[in-house]
This record gives structure tokens, C-alpha cells and sequence, in this order.
């Protein structure tokens, strides 16, 4: 019982993500149709999107209103969760690497990429860019946290709730 409230909970703070994550997907969209390559961050962006409403609607379906859901619903939540997890387990090695530089090893990391930039404004400082670094890596770690816990979850709860994705 204690797993489901976690599994609800997990859920909702989930919504609010993937909503970012599907806002990044749309605006990244025209230029990934001009530069190919930028549509694999499209389409991971898009599934975690798809994995999370997926997974509501597992929630507000089958565990809170205790009815059977479409077939193809647990094909939805497992593919685009298996998707989620590894750039879930993407994001945590990568901000883990970043929060695990010493400051020296970090700030040299930072000049060396604004060096890289052109053009960049002059209100725009190492510091600046290195707090933001930070922050991203903070929120990607707890994001990366979340997800990772969710579709553990979400995977044992398909297998306990597979009545559910009968279709009699």
C-alpha cells in the first residue's frame, strides 16, 4: 500500500517534468527537421513525455478507479519507459560528473566552453555560466532520480496490475 502512495506521488512530480521535457521536444522540433541529427533529442525528449502521461494514466485508471486499461497502453508505459531509463541513467552519470569536479577541474571546463563560444555577451561571466551548470546538474539529478524510481516501480506494478490489460 505504502509502494502505491510513493508510486502516485512519484507520478505527479513527474507531470510537471515532462511537460518541460515535451515544451524542449516542440521547440526543438523545426530545427531537428533541418538538422537530422537533432531528432533523436526530439524523440527522447518525446518519450519521457509519453512515458509519464502513459503512467497517469495507468494511475487515475487502473490503481485509482480499479478499471481495465487498452492492451496497448502497457506496450506504451514499457517501451517509452525503457527509453526514459536509460537517458534517465544518462543524465545521472552526467551530472554526477559534473558535481563530482573539484572547483579547479570545473571552472577550467567552464572557460574552456565559453571559449568555444563567439559571440557571447558581456554580462555573461564564468561564474554565471558555472552556477547554471551547477542548477542543471542538481535538477537533472533529481530528475534522473525520480525517473529511475518511477519505472522501477511502473515495471512491477504492470506485472501486478496485468489483469488489468485483459481485454475480455
Amino acid at each position: 500500500m505504502k509502494q502505491v502512495q510513493i508510486f502516485k506521488v512519484l507520478t505527479y512530480l513527474l507531470i510537471p517534468i515532462a511537460l518541460l521535457f515535451g515544451f524542449m521536444a516542440i521547440l526543438v522540433l523545426p530545427t531537428a527537421l533541418v538538422n537530422p541529427a537533432l531528432l533523436l533529442v526530439v524523440f527522447i525528449f518525446s518519450c519521457i513525455a509519453i512515458y509519464t502521461f502513459s503512467s497517469l494514466r495507468f494511475v487515475t485508471t487502473a490503481i485509482n478507479k480499479a478499471k481495465n486499461c487498452n492492451p496497448s497502453l502497457k506496450d506504451w508505459i514499457k517501451i517509452n519507459g525503457y527509453i526514459s531509463v536509460g537517458t534517465a541513467f544518462m543524465f545521472l552519470l552526467n551530472s554526477i560528473g559534473i558535481l563530482m569536479l573539484r572547483p579547479i577541474e570545473f571552472n577550467d571546463f567552464v572557460t574552456k566552453a565559453m571559449e568555444t563560444q563567439a559571440s557571447l555577451p558581456p554580462s555573461i561571466t564564468p561564474a554565471f555560466v558555472g552556477q547554471m551548470l551547477k542548477y542543471t546538474a542538481i535538477f537533472m539529478l533529481i530528475t534522473s532520480i525520480i525517473i529511475l524510481v518511477h519505472t522501477r516501480i511502473q515495471f512491477v506494478f504492470l506485472k501486478a496490475y496485468s489483469y488489468v490489460f485483459d481485454s475480455e
